[in-house]
C-alpha cells in the first residue's frame, strides 16, 4: 500500500464548523444603576462590542445605550463613555487628511485595561485604536496620536520648511500628555521608549497605587471539520507478477473528519492561535489488475489517523472577515485496517 500512497493525488474540501463563542459568568449595570448577575456570551472582541448577549432566566441583547457597564467575572470590564476621537490615522502607510484637526465624539463601551486613580482604557476600532485616561470623577482624556504620510503642499504650510514635500510624520502629543498626568505620581517618563500601544502604555498605569488589571487568560475553543478526499492514481508496475501490473485504478470519493482544539490568548491579542487536531480518513478504492496471475478487480481499503499542530496567524484581527496564514506540523500519520482484497 505504501507505494500507492506516495503517488495518489488528494484534494481536501473542508467544511469547518468551529465554535468561537462561550458563556462566561458576568454582570451588567443598567441605566437605573441596578446590577444583574448572569452569563455573558463571550466573543472575539478584537474591536469594542456594540452589543452583548446576556442570559439569566432568559436571553436578552443589550446595546450601548442600555448599559452603563458590563464585565466578566475575573476578566474584561467595559464602561460606557462619550469620548472624543481625533480623526487622523495611526498607520505608517496611511495618508493624513487635509484637515488634520478634525475631532468627533462617539458613545462607546471603553475597555478598562488598568483601573486606578487614573485608569487606562481603550477603544479598539476597525480603522485604528484610541487610548484614554479616566480620573476618579469619570472625566475622560483622549491620548492623542497619529502616524502616516502628510502632504505639505497646501498654502497654509508656505512658511513651514517642509512646504512642497510629502513626508512621513507622527503626532506624539500623547507623550507630553502622559508626562503631565503621571510625572508627579510615578516620576519622570522617558518618551523615547514609549509607543502608542497597550503593551507600552499599560505598565505606566500599573505603577500607580492600588492599580488593578484584569487577569489575562488563554481561551480554549472546540471545533469540528469534515470533508471529502478525492483519489485518483495512475500507479502501476511493469512486473507481470505484481498486482499492480498495468493496473487501472478507479477514482473514489471518501469522507474525512477532524476534531480541533483551538488555544489562543486573550481576545484582543488573538493574532496567533495554536490548533492541535486529530483526524480520521477512510480510504477505499477499486482497480483492475492485468497481472497474468492475479487478473481481475481488486479493492484497497484503509483507515488513516493523523494528529498535527497548526499555527494560525491572523493578518487583520480587528476586522471581519479575518484573513490568516497558517503552518502545520504533523506529529504522526498512521494507518490501520489497511488491506488488499485480491481477485480470485
Amino acid at each position: 500500500m505504501k507505494h500507492i500512497i506516495g503517488l495518489f493525488i488528494l484534494f481536501l474540501f473542508s467544511l469547518c464548523a468551529s465554535s468561537q463563542k462561550s458563556l462566561r459568568d458576568g454582570w451588567v449595570v443598567l441605566n437605573t444603576g441596578d446590577t444583574l448577575a448572569g452569563k455573558i456570551e463571550e466573543r472575539e472582541w478584537n474591536i469594542n462590542p456594540a452589543k452583548i448577549n446576556f442570559i439569566t432566566t432568559s436571553e436578552r441583547t443589550y446595546s450601548i445605550n442600555e448599559l452603563r457597564s458590563f464585565g466578566l467575572n475575573g476578566g474584561d470590564v467595559y464602561r460606557r463613555y462619550v469620548v472624543s476621537r481625533h480623526l487622523i490615522p495611526y498607520r505608517e502607510e496611511a495618508k493624513f487628511p487635509e484637515d488634520d484637526q478634525q475631532v468627533d465624539s462617539v458613545t462607546a463601551w471603553l475597555k478598562i485595561i488598568v483601573q486606578a486613580d487614573l485608569s487606562f482604557a481603550a477603544l479598539y476600532q476597525t480603522e485604528r485604536t484610541y487610548f484614554y485616561v479616566i480620573d476618579n470623577g469619570d472625566n475622560v482624556t483622549e491620548l492623542i496620536a497619529g502616524k502616516g504620510i502628510k502632504d505639505f503642499n497646501s498654502e497654509k504650510y508656505r512658511m513651514d520648511p517642509r512646504y512642497g514635500k510629502v513626508l512621513e510624520t507622527e503626532d506624539v502629543t500623547y507623550k507630553n500628555q502622559l508626562n503631565g498626568l503621571l510625572a508627579d505620581r510615578i516620576g519622570n517618563i522617558s518618551p523615547d521608549f514609549l509607543d502608542y500601544s497597550e503593551n507600552s502604555l499599560a505598565p505606566l498605569f500599573r505603577k500607580l497605587p492600588n492599580s488593578i488589571q484584569p487577569k489575562k487568560t488563554k481561551t480554549f475553543y472546540f471545533g469540528l471539520s469534515g470533508g471529502t478526499s478525492i483519489f485518483s492514481s495512475t500507479a502501476n508496475s511493469t512486473a507481470p507478477g505484481s498486482l499492480l501490473y498495468k493496473a487501472d485504478f478507479k477514482s473514489s470519493v471518501t469522507p474525512f473528519f477532524k476534531v480541533l482544539f483551538i488555544v489562543q490568548n486573550e481576545k484582543r491579542l488573538s493574532r496567533i492561535s495554536f490548533i492541535p487536531s486529530i483526524g480520521i480518513c477512510l480510504f477505499n478504492t477499486t482497480g483492475v489488475s492485468n497481472s497474468p496471475t492475479r487478473k481481475g478487480e481488486f479493492k484497497i481499503k484503509n483507515t488513516f489517523i493523523d494528529a498535527d499542530l497548526m499555527t494560525r496567524f491572523i493578518l487583520n484581527p480587528r476586522s471581519k472577515p479575518k484573513f490568516f496564514c497558517r503552518s502545520r506540523n504533523y506529529f504522526f500519520v498512521a494507518s490501520s485496517g489497511g488491506k488488499y482484497v485480491y481477485p480470485i
